[in-house]
């Protein structure tokens, strides 16, 4: 009988017994690296694995041609097999309204996120961690927790220079991103708080599509302010404010949007643009799902390259 091995930072255990068997190539897969022991972050077909398991009296449901028990003690793991990003709670407002939407079933690493303060600020976010999201799955959900976490500390007083705040928020997403990732992970942000109160919202582009505004006076776009996160560990954006009158309406739209092609041409910016200034549509999820299906439209087929995601704030008119 071997000795105990210690299982590493994502599960804590000890190997009970084995014998020598093999593993079915096509049942199980192993990470590339920082795995200090092989069974440490075993990914299967099975998601909903419970904290204790004895494998070898299951092995056939997991392909597993090994004798071989644990005895699993579940942990703050970033694991992308074990951890789910939290559905986002669309806030909701007096005189503002909230909408985002997923096109499909995710496959990469777009995600959106919400965060109601008690001081009439909403915190939100349309951010892209690279890489499919089998393999980001970790990263996106340490985003997520910081993005909650120290949006709410930061914005939580009344007053508060918001610039400073937006500023420090994308400091700390950025080294949540490098953290989990223990290394370089690009990940695109569009970051604003917006003040019902003001009608100004206070944002950082961190190398993610331009956002774009529509009012009385067209379409404006809200370009990049810094490079994305999870490049450099001092790269912070810069912080810009825009008022959003009554009747004003923001879009956001993945990269995926922009990059979807027919043929060899893509949808690009402008065609969001043409359709975000001829649709009538006041309720932000309805504008959301316009884009999204004008996509489709011109793809000529369900958009399954890579995430495509929308959100939309509107103001209420006057």
């Amino acid at each position: 009988m071997p000795s105990l091995i210690g299982m590493g930072p994502v599960y804590r255990g000890a190997l009970l017994w084995s014998t020598v068997g093999r593993l079915k190539e096509n049942d199980c897969r192993f990470p590339q690296k920082r795995v200090p022991f092989f069974f440490a972050k075993i990914t299967t077909k099975r998601r909903d694995l419970p904290n204790t398991l004895a494998l070898g009296d299951i092995r056939d449901k997991f392909g597993l041609y090994s004798y071989v028990a644990f005895l699993f003690k579940r942990e703050n793991s970033l694991s992308a097999a074990m951890v789910q990003p939290v559905q986002a709670r669309i806030p909701d407002l007096k005189d503002t309204l909230f909408g985002a939407f997923y096109y499909g079933q995710r496959r990469a690493g777009d995600f959106y996120d919400f965060v109601a303060t008690n001081n009439g600020r909403v915190l939100l976010g349309l951010l892209d961690v690279a890489g499919p999201l089998a393999e980001n799955r970790g990263i996106v959900c340490a985003v997520q927790n910081s993005f909650r976490k120290d949006g709410a500390e930061l914005f939580a007083g009344n007053d508060i220079n918001e610039s400073e705040a937006m500023i420090e928020l994308c400091i700390r997403l950025n080294h949540s991103v490098l953290e989990a990732e223990s290394g370089i992970r690009a990940c695109p942000a569009f970051v604003g708080c917006y003040n019902e109160n003001s009608g100004i919202l206070c944002y950082a582009n961190s190398g993610h599509t331009a956002g774009l505004v529509r009012d009385q006076n067209g379409i404006s776009e809200l370009p990049a302010t810094g490079l994305p996160l999870g490049l450099f560990s001092h790269a912070p954006s810069d912080a810009c404010m825009v008022a959003l009158e009554p009747g004003a309406v923001l879009l956001l739209v993945s990269r995926g949007v922009v990059e979807g092609k027919h043929k060899s041409e893509e949808f690009g910016l402008g065609r969001v643009k043409e359709v975000f200034k001829q649709t009538a549509a006041e309720n932000p999820k309805e504008l959301c799902l316009t884009v999204l299906n004008a996509l489709r439209q011109f793809m000529n087929t369900p958009p399954t390259h890579d995430d495509v995601t929308a959100l939309a704030l509107v103001r209420a008119p006057q």
